[in-house]
């Protein structure tokens, strides 16, 4: 997605979510969650769910229940949404299709995250090193956010030889409020027997149109 289309300020509708949440239920390769919204959103199946303006997800299906609407839809499972966040409808524009964005809430209430203006911001990583749990290899580190806006992309760990990441999560956002956030990402089966060794980790943001590495450092996991 191109800066100039994250400086539209988003109108928006807060849903009425389940449970104080949502209802949840996860598969191998998606997690499935159900919002009540209050009134018509003019949301259909197919609508995009995004997190902080990437799109994760989509809706599966949408049904009027008295007079709430109940929205059906799924994202990617490595995302991490927690149970405390919301839903809300946005309209990038009076034209423009509206789409539900999920809203992570770390410690903090914030209902939209809008990019406004040349903000700037710069990440690091540090700390890296090889943990396990329930016997499988995890890379841990802490990234680091500096500059007037939050950050949200996702964690490569790179090994050379290797063509894809020997481990990747989705979905990874440090908030202004927060500053530092540690991060822990599971090791792809492939590379269970080889994870350690020298490594690239990168902190990247995605967008519609691209990405950006916005830090990146080497470590040996021992």
């Amino acid at each position: 997605m191109s800066i100039a289309k994250r400086l539209i300020v988003p109108l928006c509708i807060l849903a009425v979510v389940v449970a104080a949440g949502f209802a949840m239920f996860s598969t191998e390769k998606s997690k499935q969650l159900t919002a009540h919204f209050p009134r018509t959103i003019s949301i259909y199946e197919g609508s995009a769910v995004k997190v902080l303006g990437v799109q994760v997800g989509a809706v599966d299906k949408v049904t009027p229940s008295g007079t709430d609407v109940v929205v059906q839809m799924h994202y990617d499972s490595d995302v991490n949404v927690p149970a405390d966040a919301k839903a809300v409808i946005v309209s990038p524009s009076i034209v423009g299709d509206r789409y539900v964005q999920l809203t992570p809430v770390y410690g903090v209430t914030i209902p939209v995250i809008v990019r406004l203006g040349n903000l700037q911001a710069t990440a690091s990583i540090q700390h890296v090193h090889l943990d396990r749990k329930d016997g499988k290899p995890l890379v841990e580190m802490d990234i680091s956010r500096s500059g007037k806006r939050s950050t949200f992309g996702e964690v490569r760990v790179l090994k050379p030889g290797a063509k894809a990441p020997i481990a990747i999560q989705k979905g990874v956002a440090v908030y202004t409020e927060i500053g530092i956030r540690h991060v822990a990402v599971p090791v792809d089966e492939a590379h269970l027997a080889d994870a350690a060794g020298p490594v690239t980790v990168q902190y990247v943001e995605t967008f519609d149109d691209g990405s950006h590495v916005i830090a990146e450092t080497q470590a040996v996991l021992r």
